[in-house]
């Protein structure tokens, strides 16, 4: 992690001082332990361990050693029940364990202290091997559930697609007469869906429904169909008792659950929408 990246992680401008870096770590990593304690869920303590970690490694960015942020909180449990402890981890001793030669024995001590430096590197590279893989899967594990949420949205928004196409598609311009009387249609013109794309059929008509009948509207010219019926959005005129009459609307929202445009022309016309 770069300078940069450090102080973004921490919300700080470059250059702020350390006691700038240490009080906000305190918050941030206090706001991060908090939801982590209370996460209802193992996806967010697994995002909220993630932002912990980031905090860590932006503090070491920055130069920040051990004994620097001795006396901020932990990220994890401390297992020392010794009140004044408040370190996350015990420091290996910083003093040479070859003692200094005693009167009377030989000076062979310096081999045994290379070989205990030895160690403390392997196991302080081991470690950050593991340290940086648990970040390197902590950071994937995140990307995954963020791809499965973003795909969880798209399928719902396709299933809503789906389902207005079948609204607008499947369907037939399908008329019956629930009055007393026979009714006219004169003309229609439609918009509808074929092959993927939208087209318009408009012509004249003189097509009688008697009363209680159901009819379904297309236009044949000869052997060729002109239009199948099908139906998106209506706009027809109609001839009952003498008078004409229109009636217009989105198909799916005014046909009956059956497909059908049920139609009482006895009733007084619907007032226009506004």
């Amino acid at each position: 992690m770069t300078l940069q990246d450090a102080y973004h992680v921490l919300g700080l401008p470059e250059n702020s001082s350390k006691e700038d870096v240490q009080n906000k770590y305190n918050e941030l990593f206090n706001d991060f332990q908090m939801r982590l304690t209370n996460a209802p869920t193992p996806n967010l303590k697994k995002l909220y361990q993630k932002n912990i970690d980031e905090l860590a490694e932006a503090m070491r960015a920055l130069g920040v050693d051990q004994g620097d942020i001795s006396d901020l909180p932990a990220s994890g449990p401390v297992f020392n029940s010794a009140p004044t402890q408040t370190k996350r981890y015990q420091e290996a001793p910083t003093q040479n364990t070859a003692a200094a030669p005693q009167a009377g024995r030989p000076q062979q001590a310096a081999p045994q202290g290379k070989s205990n430096n030895t160690l403390v590197l392997i196991i302080g590279f081991v470690a950050l091997l593991g340290f940086a893989a648990a970040a390197f899967f902590g950071i994937k594990m995140a990307d995954s559930q963020k791809k499965l949420a973003e795909f969880d949205i798209l399928k719902a928004q396709n299933d809503t697609l789906v389902a207005l196409r079948n609204n607008l598609t499947n369907n037939k311009f399908s008329v019956k007469n629930l009055g007393q009387e026979s009714i006219f249609i004169k003309g229609v013109i439609v918009d509808y869906i074929q092959d993927g794309k939208f087209k318009k059929y408009y012509g004249g008509y003189d097509k009688e429904i008697k009363p209680g009948n159901t009819e379904q509207l297309s236009f044949v010219k000869g052997s060729k169909v002109v239009w199948d019926g099908s139906v998106t959005s209506y706009f027809c005129i109609i001839e009952y008792k003498g008078a004409r009459k229109f009636r217009a609307g989105i198909w799916f929202r005014d046909a009956a659950k059956d497909g059908v445009l049920n139609l009482n022309l006895d009733e007084p016309d619907p007032a226009p929408e506004n």
